[in-house]
């Protein structure tokens, strides 16, 4: 049996909040919603937020005092381009030589952003037909 070297918990939750953090200062809403840990990527999976235009509103009190207070009149969908187009930004936030979206996951109603794990591990024959996935199919196939 192979050692498998797996990426701590807390790396990749600090990963998915630097990606939320860059994508929120470039004035994109959006948040990360799933996390797949592969061998040598990880995928985050994330929900483009909202665009909100509000509208001031100034009103008087009984005291003759103006309060100034937004009111939502409009919310949009963040478009799918405005996180593709922050590619090499986000790759520079989390230090990567590159990362790749697939906008969006076939099925999902997530962004999807792939980055280069730190570490590599290797997938091995054995592991995979140990799997209970694998096991689940062969019983149902003649494979």
């Amino acid at each position: 049996m192979p050692a498998e070297i797996e990426l701590s918990q807390s790396d990749i939750e600090k990963r998915a909040k630097l990606i939320e953090e860059a994508i929120n200062s470039y004035g994109v809403e959006a948040k990360v919603v799933q996390i797949n840990v592969g061998p040598t990527v990880t995928q985050f999976g994330v929900e483009p937020g909202w665009d909100r235009k509000y509208k001031k509103i100034k009103e008087r009190d009984e005291s003759g005092i103006v309060h100034t207070r937004l009111e939502e009149i409009s919310k949009t969908r963040v478009k799918v381009d405005r996180i593709s187009a922050l590619a090499n930004d986000l790759a520079l936030a989390l230090a990567a030589p590159s990362i790749r979206i697939e906008a969006p996951v076939p099925g999902k109603s997530v962004v999807g952003i792939e980055v280069p794990n730190t570490t590599f591990s290797l997938v091995n024959l054995r592991g995979v037909i140990e799997s209970s996935a694998f096991q689940k199919a062969h019983a149902r196939t003649k494979l």
